[in-house]
């Protein structure tokens, strides 16, 4: 013989439900968020690796045009290697 849950247990039950789905949800949400860093991730290091590549081609360039020194970033000026 099947026996109805009180109300109270049939509200019960209605929120683990709610809460179960709830959490599943939000899990999905920060899983999709993770795949979203990871995609940023991969693209802000190919970003920075270009960069480095920029970087080095300016020292080269540097160096041709000005011979080996050092250069002061806060005021932008060059000062030549003695040797």
């Amino acid at each position: 013989m099947k026996e109805k849950l009180t109300e109270a247990y049939q509200k019960k039950i209605d929120q683990l439900q709610k809460d179960y789905s709830e959490v599943a949800n939000s899990l999905g949400v920060i899983e999709m968020q993770f795949v979203n860093l990871e995609e940023k991730k991969k693209e802000l290091k190919l970003f920075y690796l270009n960069l480095q590549k920029s970087e080095n081609e300016l020292i080269a360039e540097l160096q041709q045009e000005y011979g080996e020194g050092d250069i002061n970033l806060q005021d932008k000026t060059f000062t030549k290697v003695e040797k």
